[in-house]
Parts: C-alpha cells; structure tokens; sequence
C-alpha cells in the first residue's frame, strides 16, 4: 500500500505507464491516480489489479492528442469528484466527473483515446462514492 499525504494528489502518470497489483491511498477527494497533460500521448496506459482511495481521472487535453488506456481490475474504494473543477456538458446540463474519469477534451475529431475497461468498481454496500460513479 502507498498512502499519500493528506489533501495530495497521488500518482501521476505520463506515456507507457503500467500500474498493476498495489493498493493507492488518497484521500477521497483528491486523485490517487491522474495523468500529465503536458505530453503528446498517453502512450498506453495500463491499470490492473488496483484497489484505490480516492479518484482516477485519466484526461486527453493541452499536449495530449492520444493514447490508449486499458484496465483489467480497478476497484476504488471512496471518492469525491464533486470538487474537480472540469465539468462534462451536454444537453444543457453539467455534471460531475465520476470516481474513475476517462475524457478526450478535445473536439478536434483526429484526437482519438482507444480504451479496455474491464473490471471497474466503485463505492461499497452502505457507503457509495460522491458524484457520478463513472463518467
């Protein structure tokens, strides 16, 4: 298990990550894991076997233009997506991001982010996640 310190984000990713078999914990309302928009391509990024405390927020926007984000078994314990200050919009409302957020930001159509999500759970019986489960 990695704890990170209170009211930190967690673990930033950039191009080609793997994250696999390990227990992140922030606190519910900051992200245990995120990435770094500053680079061209997600590269791909790979999630598999990981039980966190707090959001996943995996974002196309700035540099990136790209990228493929596969998980096999993300499991997210508590989490508060009410405060991310990024809202999707469409149909004349806004909504939260969830728990775990996967979003191309760009409108460009040529932007495109391939993704796997297999195995994604969030909250417990009696005790859900803040906003949205998945956006």
């Amino acid at each position: 298990m990695i704890n990170f310190a209170a009211g930190s984000d967690g673990l930033q990713l950039s191009s080609d990550n793997c994250v696999r078999d390990i227990h992140l914990n922030a606190t519910p309302d900051k992200r245990a894991i995120f990435n770094d928009s500053s680079v061209a391509s997600l590269g791909e990024i790979e999630l598999s076997n990981v039980t966190a405390n707090g959001c996943v927020q995996i974002l196309a926007r700035d540099a990136v233009r790209g990228g493929r984000v596969e998980v096999n078994g993300l499991d997210i314990i508590t989490a508060d997506a009410t405060k991310a200050p990024d809202r999707p919009t469409g149909f004349g409302v806004d909504v939260h991001q969830g728990a775990f957020t996967l979003w191309n930001m760009h409108l460009d159509r040529s932007v495109v982010i391939q993704a796997d999500l297999v195995g994604l759970s969030a909250g417990r019986d009696g005790a859900p996640v803040s906003a949205a489960a998945f956006s």
